[in-house]
C-alpha cells in the first residue's frame, strides 16, 4: 500500500498562506509557497485526552436505531463546557456548537448546569430539561426539571453514559409543518459521560470497519497539521492571506496587484457580534458561506471566470458573482473565521481543497464544500439550482456521517493509507 507522501498530499498552511497563488500552479509549488518554520509544532500526543475515542458497549436503544444494527457507540471529545444546537430548517441532526437553538451546558465540582438557549428571532423554547442514564442496563429513572434551566448533582452516580434532554415547543407547540423554514425540532439531547469524573462528550456510531476509518483520518489530519508546523497562534490573521492573487501591469508598466481579502474581512465582522461565543461565530459565518456562494460547476473545467473574461477589476470575481469552487470557498472561510481570530487553515489535494478550524480545543476539518446549498451549472450564474445539502457533521471532530465516507473519492486515502 502506497504511504501518502508530501508530493501527494499538500498541506496548504494558512499561516504562510499566499492563498492566492496562480490557479495553475502545480502542487509541489503549492507545497514549497506553503513552507513555515518548525518552531511550535504540536504533537499528536497533544490530543491525546480530547481525541479519545472510548467504546461504549452499554448504550440504550434511544440513542440511535444503529444501535443493535451492528454498530457500536463510540465517545469522544470530552470537555466540561458544551453546547449543542439546531439549525433552523436544516436537518434533523443537531452540531456540537452554538447554533440556531439548543442546549449549553457546564460541569464544575460533580455539578451539571444546562439552559436552553434561543438565537433566533421564532418563538422556541424548552419546556423542561430532564436528566437520566442512556445505559442500557441502568436502574436509575431520572429527573425532571420542569423548567428551561436546571442544575443536576452528579456525586453518587453510578459510572455510565448519562442523557440531558429538553422538550422544545414553538408557539407553545410541540412540533410544527416539516416543510416548513420555520420548523423545528421537538426534542434536544446532550450527553455526560461519568468515569472517575464527568465530563459532556459527543458519539460516533459505527461498525468495527468504518470505525478505523475514521480513527486513521484523524490521526492522518492531526499529523498534516502538526507536521506543517501549525498552531492555533500563528494560523489567526486574516490579513496573511491574499485572496485572489492577480497580478497586473499600470499604463506605465509597474506591477499592481488586485485582493479581496480585505472585503471578504470586513464582511465577516458585519454577520457577527463580538460579545458572541466563537461557536456562535463560527457556524453563523459557515451557515452564510454556504448559503450565499453556489459551487461554481460550470467553471470546474475551465479557467477561472474572470480570467477567461480578461476582467482584472472584479467584475467577474467571487466577490462579486458568489460562485465559486473549493479553492475559493476554503480561502474565503479561512480569511472570515480568522478575522474572528478563530484559527482556521487550508489542507489541499491536487483536486481539492478544504479547511481545518481550532475550536474548543480541538482541530476540526471543515470542507464547506458539502454544505454549499446552490449549484451553478452554466456561464449564466444566475440560474442556481437547489444542492440539496444539510449541515449534519459541520463544526464537528467527525466531520462526515458514517454513510458518506467514500463519497468524497479526492479524500479517501486519508482513510485507507498511513500519512508518513
Amino acid at each position: 500500500m502506497r504511504k501518502i507522501t508530501a508530493a501527494l498530499l499538500a498541506l496548504v498552511v494558512a499561516a504562510a498562506l499566499a492563498g492566492c497563488m496562480d490557479d495553475n500552479d502545480s502542487a509541489d509549488e503549492r507545497l514549497s509557497a506553503s513552507a513555515v518554520s518548525d518552531s511550535g509544532i504540536l504533537s499528536p500526543s497533544d490530543f491525546s485526552y480530547s481525541d479519545e475515542f472510548t467504546k461504549y458497549e452499554n448504550a440504550d436503544e434511544k440513542i440511535s436505531d444503529l444501535i443493535g444494527m451492528g454498530y457500536d457507540a463510540y465517545l469522544y471529545d470530552f470537555r466540561k463546557d458544551m453546547r449543542v444546537g439546531y439549525a433552523l430548517s436544516y436537518g434533523n441532526d443537531p452540531l456540537p456548537v452554538e447554533a440556531d437553538y439548543g442546549l449549553s451546558g457546564t460541569i464544575s465540582q460533580n455539578c451539571a448546569a444546562v439552559k436552553f438557549y434561543n438565537n433566533s428571532a421564532l418563538p422556541i423554547t424548552a419546556e423542561s430539561i430532564s436528566f437520566g442514564s442512556a445505559d442500557k442496563n441502568s436502574s436509575f429513572g431520572g429527573f425532571s426539571a420542569g423548567t428551561a434551566e436546571a442544575e443536576f448533582d452528579l456525586s453518587g452516580l453510578d459510572s455510565g453514559l448519562y442523557r440531558v434532554s429538553a422538550a422544545i415547543r414553538q408557539n407553545g407547540e410541540l412540533s410544527s409543518d416539516p416543510n416548513s423554514d420555520a420548523a423545528v425540532n421537538t426534542e434536544i439531547s446532550m450527553y455526560i459521560y461519568i468515569n472517575n469524573g464527568a465530563d459532556f462528550c459527543e458519539i460516533l456510531f459505527a461498525n468495527d470497519s468504518t470505525f478505523g476509518l475514521i480513527k486513521n483520518r484523524r490521526t492522518n489530519v492531526l499529523r498534516l497539521i502538526s507536521d506543517a508546523g501549525v498552531t492555533p497562534e500563528n494560523s489567526s490573521d486574516a490579513f496573511e492571506i491574499f485572496y485572489p492573487y492577480r497580478d497586473n501591469f499600470d499604463g506605465a508598466g509597474n506591477q499592481i496587484w488586485r485582493c479581496d481579502t480585505e472585503k471578504w474581512a470586513e464582511l465577516s465582522d458585519s454577520l457577527v457580534e463580538e460579545e458572541w461565543s466563537e461557536e456562535r461565530k463560527a457556524f453563523v459565518i459557515c451557515r452564510w458561506i454556504s448559503e450565499n456562494i453556489a459551487y461554481d460547476d460550470w467553471k470546474t473545467d475551465r479557467q477561472d471566470r474572470d480570467y477567461l473574461a480578461g476582467d482584472y477589476m472584479g467584475d467577474y470575481s467571487v466577490w462579486k458573482l458568489r460562485a465559486g469552487v473549493c479553492r475559493d470557498i476554503g480561502q474565503i472561510a479561512a480569511i472570515m473565521l480568522r478575522k474572528q481570530r478563530i484559527p482556521c487553515g487550508v489542507i489541499s489535494f491536487p483536486d481539492h481543497l478544504w479547511n481545518f478550524v481550532y475550536l474548543n480545543g480541538n482541530w476540526l476539518e471543515l470542507d464547506l464544500v458539502q454544505y454549499v446549498q446552490y449549484r451553478v451549472a452554466t456561464e449564466d450564474v444566475t440560474l442556481r439550482e437547489p444542492a440539496g445539502n444539510n449541515y449534519s457533521g459541520m463544526l464537528n471532530i467527525v466531520p462526515q456521517s458514517v454513510g458518506s465516507l467514500k463519497n468524497a473519492a479526492v479524500n479517501e486515502k486519508l482513510y485507507t493509507e498511513s500519512y508518513r
